[in-house]
């Protein structure tokens, strides 16, 4: 049997990851479609009683090769992922390149029933179950890193928190933040404690600039996990542009108080520390933000926003020989910046300014 390989999009923690699963087969030229196929389980009196958590698997014919399983959610629903694509074949029973959905549960009889795009009734029916109905016994390939960490929060959370979770993912990639957020807020509406929906909520709120809300999210991800840098670091980031906004007393300096944990949690995050400059700029720290500012630029992903936060220093303290050369620095580490003529801007003034009279 030849080895044949395709990919499926798993997107996990912000990221869109890619995985292979090998599949072993003859190599059959077969038109690839995404799986837009659903369905229900059903027992011998119709009903979908305790039909939550039964396996369905997707086979080929023949030789019954594995393809992919899911467990069925409440009152016996399954989906398959929509980012999951497979070579369909032409869908005759006994046909070798034939999909089917495949059951066998304890005191039912096994089902092996042709699968097809959209909806699928799967009826159970009462009978001996057997150890495999297929031809030939099967081993489904062993789980890579990125599906073990998908099942993990399928175990966790639930099959349908994780999928909206996902789709949430899928939209905040296309930039689609509205969509992301009605994903996300099904997510964790189906699963309470969903530390990762949370976060991603709270991220693209702040995308649409909608900061009580956004705050709202970190801060619940925080009581998830209080020891999270990462949800430390967004909280603090939103209560900076909240305080920009609408500088409340104490703002600022909650702000710091919540940066300094998240550096102490993540201490090579860039980010984190570009934050916690920038609120002891906000709170006339100087000293302070510069060692802090300069930290973040020492980083290996360095976050070049703090050129721009160490020129407000320098200039607050006169330093503008300084302040002119992080100018040009940020220049050239981004020169693509949508704040760039209004850095250009600012360094043409400054170059003026410190030109000798008469000159």
């Amino acid at each position: 049997m030849s080895a044949r390989r395709y990919e499926i999009l798993l997107i996990l923690s912000g990221l869109i990851l890619k995985t292979a699963l090998a599949l072993h087969g003859t190599p059959l030229q077969r038109p690839r479609v995404t799986l837009l196929m659903y369905g229900y389980v059903l027992f011998p009196d119709q009903s979908q009683r305790k039909a939550s958590g039964i396996e369905v698997q997707l086979v080929r014919g023949g030789t019954g090769q594995f393809v992919f399983s899911v467990k069925t959610e409440e009152q016996g629903r399954f989906s398959f992922p929509q980012s999951l694509q497979v070579e369909w074949g032409n869908q005759l029973p006994g046909a070798p390149d034939t999909l089917y959905l495949y059951i066998n549960i304890d005191g039912y009889s096994p089902v092996l029933q042709v699968a097809k795009l959209g909806a699928n009734i799967v009826g159970l029916t009462q009978g001996p179950s057997e150890p495999n109905i297929l031809p030939t016994e099967y081993d489904a390939p062993p789980l890579t890193r990125l599906e073990a960490l998908r099942k993990e929060l399928v175990a966790q959370y639930s099959e349908l928190a994780v999928r909206e979770y996902e789709a949430g993912l899928r939209e905040s990639v296309k930039n689609k933040a509205e969509s992301a957020i009605s994903h996300y807020a099904k997510a964790v509406r189906y699963a309470p404690e969903f530390y990762d929906a949370f976060l991603q909520l709270g991220f693209a709120h702040k995308e649409l600039k909608h900061a009580d809300e956004a705050e709202k999210a970190f801060r619940r991800s925080l009581e998830i996990r209080p020891n999270s840098g990462q949800a430390l670091t967004a909280l603090g980031g939103i209560l900076l542009d909240k305080g920009a906004a609408n500088p409340a007393a104490g703002v600022y300096e909650e702000a710091e108080k919540i940066l300094q944990e998240a550096v102490a949690r993540t201490p090579w995050s860039s980010e984190a520390l570009y934050f916690l400059g920038s609120a002891q700029f906000k709170i006339s720290r100087l000293e302070e933000a510069e060692s802090t500012l300069r930290q973040a630029l020492l980083r290996d992903e360095p976050r070049h926003d703090a050129r721009l936060m160490l020129v407000n220093v320098f200039m607050k303290q006169r330093r503008y020989a300084e302040a002119l050369e992080q100018l040009t620095a940020y220049l050239e580490a981004v020169p693509n910046s949508p704040q760039g003529s209004a850095v250009q801007q600012l360094r043409t003034q400054i170059q003026s300014a410190l030109k000798p009279p008469g000159r």
